[in-house]
């Protein structure tokens, strides 16, 4: 029996290998059979484009690190793309951005630079000599180091402008987030807080049970708790630049941005996300020739196509949105209709009232003109007189 069991064996493994190719090691009789079988051609109509590396003409590489800019928060706007989604966008101004002076991994131990940014007129002397010796206008009011790679130091002077950026480039925004104060646990840490009813005195809103006993009888750090709310430096990462104005030196990143209006804010190159064109390197140096228009991260719709929409559902939806509206303009018309009609009806009320009055008033002016009249035509009556006889009567 055993010698049938190997023969049968042998055979079926000879005539699926006949059928499919194998690939690895002949299984044993003790082992499990694994077989992995490969079609016997691929049909291949196009490969996916290689990652971008490097750029030999620039040197930049993805490993290359660029400086990054000190930029103030205007303030959140917003826009419709060409496809009509809502487009949320925080703006973002770079006044007068210059590397100030360079440091260097054999004189200072790292590689960096300086740079400086804004306008103001109230600086120290040491600062206003510092800024003048390295070539750049005394009136900065920013100064913070930027991390570089070798390949990316600028010489001193050089100004940083809007176009350092690329459309569609991901970007980290560092900046100190709006103080709030101190607050409870459910405004800080998100807590549901306690019950609204049945036997809650006076605890709607607190955090709870902190968790210990007598051991470890105490409150372990980093606890949520109720403290102290926002004021704190914090990243956004992977943030995308959604349109660049390099005449206002404007860049609009997609999303929101820690800290209040006028606020400033660090604006490097996201760490965690390759670069999907080459950037300027090591910087857009400002040129006479500079394409000045704007850029915006997606390509319009044509104009010359037409709006169809496929989708019966989308269509349905917008029907009965234009029956919606088609009823309350209807509304509308009716109530402006009926707010007309009364008005009219009021100043109708009121003249009728003011001629009612009128004749009235002209009625009783007849009468008592009537009355004049006929007291005016009316005879006399005489004065009866009195005579020496009839005095002489009563005697």
């Amino acid at each position: 029996c055993l010698e049938m069991f190997l023969r049968r064996t042998i055979f079926c493994t000879l005539q699926r290998q006949a059928i499919f190719p194998l690939r690895g090691k002949f299984p044993a009789i003790n082992e499990k059979e694994v077989f992995s079988m490969e079609p016997e051609h691929w049909e291949v109509t196009g490969a996916p484009p290689d990652d971008l590396v490097s750029d030999p003409v620039s040197g930049w590489t993805q490993e290359s690190r660029r400086v990054g800019t000190l930029a103030q928060k205007i303030g959140m706007i917003h826009e419709f793309d060409d496809w009509l989604e809502f487009v949320p966008l925080t703006a973002l101004f770079i006044p007068g951005c210059y590397v100030v002076r360079q440091f260097t991994e054999e004189k200072d131990g790292y590689t960096a630079l300086q740079m400086a940014s804004g306008f103001s007129k109230n600086l120290s002397k040491p600062v206003r000599g510092h800024l003048k010796k390295h070539g750049v206008p005394p009136i900065t009011q920013k100064i913070e180091e930027f991390r570089v790679t070798q390949d990316a130091l600028i010489p001193s002077g050089t100004e940083i402008t809007a176009s350092h950026y690329v459309v569609g480039q991901k970007v980290d925004v560092c900046a100190n987030s709006k103080g709030k104060g101190f607050q409870g646990p459910m405004k800080r840490w998100g807590f549901s807080g306690g019950n609204a009813t049945h036997g809650n005195s006076k605890a709607h809103r607190s955090h709870g049970s902190m968790g210990g006993c007598q051991d470890p009888g105490k409150v372990w750090k980093g606890k949520k708790m109720a403290g102290r709310m926002g004021g704190r430096r914090t990243t956004v990462k992977n943030l995308q630049i959604y349109r660049i104005d390099p005449v206002n030196n404007l860049i609009y990143v997609r999303g929101a941005v820690p800290g209040p209006a006028k606020g400033w804010v660090r604006l490097t190159d996201a760490k965690n996300k390759k670069f999907e064109q080459v950037p300027p390197f090591p910087t857009h140096f400002v040129s006479e020739n500079d394409d000045m228009s704007e850029k915006v991260a997606f390509v319009p719709k044509p104009k010359d196509q037409s709006w169809q929409l496929e989708d019966e559902d989308v269509r349905g939806s917008m029907y009965k949105e234009v029956e919606q509206q088609k009823i309350v303009d209807e509304k509308k018309e009716k109530l402006i209709a009926r707010e007309a009609k009364r008005k009219e009806a009021k100043i109708a009320r009121k003249n009728k009232k003011i001629e009612t009055r009128k004749a009235e008033k002209e009625k009783r002016d007849e009468i008592l003109k009537r009355r004049k009249e006929r007291k005016a035509n009316a005879p006399k009556p005489k004065r009866k007189g009195y005579s020496e006889d009839d005095l002489l009567v009563g005697v």
